[in-house]
């Protein structure tokens, strides 16, 4: 057997054993409807059939050796895709995730105590309610420090604790770092008048619910897109919240009815009756309590949630090379500027353009309009041919940007039946509006913050276009 031969034969193998390696990456994807599946199958074994045959003849082996290392080579580059994909998606839709919360024993900044052990015997404040598997957890800490016992005095809410801070009533405060937003919110100089003596880090294993669906049909389902600006790896861990839209899809109608609530909304949280707080707030109290505070306010149930960093949508656009966003308003913002109609953007500036609130009359209603705008062309981009030019840049990008608790075979069943039936979807977006006002807080005590008290119209409006478009009936947007 001569060397060409030789090569033929091996090359005729490779090309099948990758064959079987594309078609196995396919079917652990699952991304794909049956009749494609089979379709790809029949193709790429046509293709290695092709491949033998010129190896049969001398005058086409070379030229079949050439097409054999190209199809190879495209497989590979295909099987590798595919368990990118698989990877990534695996880790968003983990059943089992990270929740980490930050603790600090905190004075005020003219106190001698520089460490630990100079608080023996001082006096700790306390939350009584909230937060006390975190709170527990750093007194049993600081008895490890102590020759005395740890001497407590409880709060019902964390202004109050910061308040008996400054009155001289305790000597240190035990606080979730979760909270010094509304803390250096509500208390001028809070930052610069109180230092942390020290922190403790504390890492919870979250198991997510399995929410599998029992059959193959997708039924309508609403999903709660969680989010800030904060940079670094998404977790669980509590904080305000920035982004609040909810998302009902319905597969038979091919409909979506993005709805967004203002960050300073006026709602009721659900610890007791006529517990009102900013929507923002909620996410303080965790993903839950944000979750079931809209729940009751437009009167839905809501099936999942999608936390997202909106920071990590800066890395996801560089990779995409940037994106085409529309843009209602010209404004400007620190050193962007945007005009009204579509705007070629990178990742500072799209995350320019999803923060700022500002600029415009309806302040943070406009924002959220921005923030359904961005996810709209992000998705257009990565619906593009363009998505290939940095498809691994921008996995590693989604890996990090977001986590959610949408089962995996729920994905796979959406892709398939976008795949298997075509078209385009209708969406529809709706954003809640209200009126501006200055009242008391859960969060805030009894200092009065920036609201938007709710207008029960619009709260009705969004219920109505949730609950038709579980119905299966056709939506429009609402005139504003």
């Amino acid at each position: 057997m001569n060397t060409k031969n030789l090569i033929g034969k091996i090359l005729v193998g490779l090309q099948g054993l990758i064959t079987i390696v594309f078609m196995v990456m396919v079917l652990i994807l699952d991304m794909l409807p049956l009749k494609y599946v089979l379709a790809i199958g029949f193709v790429l074994v046509l293709l290695w059939v092709i491949t033998a045959i010129t190896q049969k003849f001398k005058k086409s082996r070379i030229a079949g050796m050439i097409y054999a290392v190209i199809i190879v080579l495209a497989l590979l580059l295909g099987a590798i895709y595919m368990w990118k994909a698989h990877s990534v998606i695996n880790e968003v839709t983990s059943s089992v995730i990270y929740k980490v919360s930050d603790v600090s024993v905190v004075v005020l900044s003219d106190s001698p105590a520089e460490g630990l052990q100079d608080l023996d015997g001082k006096t700790f404040g306390i939350l009584s309610k909230v937060d006390r598997v975190n709170t527990n957890l750093s007194l049993e800490k600081l008895k490890e420090h102590y020759t005395q016992p740890v001497t407590t005095k409880e709060y019902d809410g964390f202004i109050d604790q910061a308040q008996a801070l400054f009155d001289g009533k305790i000597d240190a405060m035990i606080m979730n770092e979760a909270y010094r937003p509304v803390l250096s919110e509500c208390f001028s100089g809070f930052d610069i008048n109180t230092k942390v003596i020290d922190a403790f880090t504390y890492t919870e294993e979250v198991v997510q619910e399995d929410k599998t669906p029992s059959t193959d049909t997708i039924e309508p389902f609403t999903v709660f897109l969680s989010g800030n600006d904060a940079a670094g790896e998404v977790m669980l861990s509590d904080g305000r919240t920035d982004v609040n839209i909810l998302a009902t899809v319905n597969p038979s109608t091919r409909q979506i009815v993005l709805t967004t609530t203002p960050r300073d909304y006026y709602v009721e949280l659900p610890f007791y009756s006529g517990c009102m707080d900013k929507l923002t707030h909620a996410g303080i109290y965790g993903i839950d309590c944000s979750i079931e505070t809209l729940e009751n306010l437009y009167d839905i149930d809501i099936d999942y949630y999608v936390r997202i960093n909106f920071s990590g949508f800066q890395s996801i656009v560089e990779a995409l090379g940037g994106v085409n966003v529309y843009s209602e308003y010209t404004f400007s913002t620190g050193k962007y500027s945007f005009t009204q109609g579509y705007n070629y953007v990178n990742g500072p500036a799209a995350l320019a353009f999803v923060r700022e609130r500002y600029s415009f009359e309806s302040g943070d209603v406009q924002r959220g309009k921005n923030q359904m705008a961005m996810i709209a062309a992000i998705v257009d981009k990565i619906s593009s041919p363009a998505i290939l030019t940095n498809y691994m840049g921008m996995m590693d990008s989604l890996s990090s940007c977001f986590i959610t608790n949408i089962p995996r075979e729920t994905i796979s069943e959406m892709v398939k039946l976008m795949l298997n039936e075509g078209g385009s979807w209708n969406i529809v977006t709706n954003s809640v509006n209200g009126y501006g006002n200055m009242l008391p807080t859960y969060s805030g005590g009894s200092q009065e913050l920036s609201v938007m008290e709710q207008d029960p119209a619009a709260v009705q409006e969004a219920h109505d276009m949730i609950k038709a478009c579980e119905n299966g009936e056709i939506v429009s947007a609402p005139a504003k």
